[in-house]
């Protein structure tokens, strides 16, 4: 088994940042065969080995238009009950940000796709790339027979997360805030 520097990792786990803002140059082929390889070598229960991977590839835009057609079909009313809405930034690329690379991790679990995630978002870290967990884009494709119909969504599989994915210009000088530890013992 390969060892890891575990303070060189724990600095890299603290320094990452959900990026909202890409550029314009593709994700080698490369890259995203690490990705996705990252991600088929996570562990799963039962090793079920149970996550797939949807990349959108020349369905991006048409599946961003949808998701943006139900999103602003009830925007009026959700700005109505909810702060957080009321404070989005809200444009045509609200789901994917322009990034020239998105992957819909699908699983019969939950745990599993989660796990999966987060193992090709490590990956995709490390290859100098950014990434955003569209949290909104796994609702609304969640819960959009069309959408997953786009996707080619297999039978009994969950939309668990959607990897945005691409190169950023920005570079961050400090550790991002986080609460304190929360640790109970019983």
């Amino acid at each position: 088994m390969t060892e890891l520097d575990s303070d060189k990792l724990l600095q890299a786990m603290k320094s990452r940042r959900s990026i909202r803002k890409f550029n314009d140059k593709p994700v080698e082929q490369e890259k995203i065969d690490k990705i996705l390889e990252a991600g088929r070598y996570c562990p799963t229960a039962k090793n079920d080995q149970d996550v797939s991977y949807i990349i959108l590839g020349s369905k991006q835009k048409e599946i961003e238009e949808h998701c943006m057609k139900l999103l602003n079909k009830g925007l009026n009313i959700a700005k109505k009950v909810s702060s957080t809405v009321r404070s989005l930034d809200i444009k045509d690329d609200f789901f994917f940000k322009n990034a020239p690379l998105v992957i819909v991790v699908v699983s019969k679990s939950k745990i599993n796709g989660g796990l999966a995630s987060s193992y090709m978002e490590l990956m995709a870290e490390s290859l100098g790339l950014g990434v955003l967990y569209s949290g909104f884009f796994q609702a609304f494709a969640s819960a959009s027979g069309k959408v997953k119909k786009l996707m080619n969504l297999p039978k009994g599989y969950k939309i668990i997360s959607c990897l945005v994915i691409g190169y950023h210009d920005k570079k961050y000088l400090r550790i991002p805030p986080r609460k304190s530890l929360q640790s109970k013992e019983n």
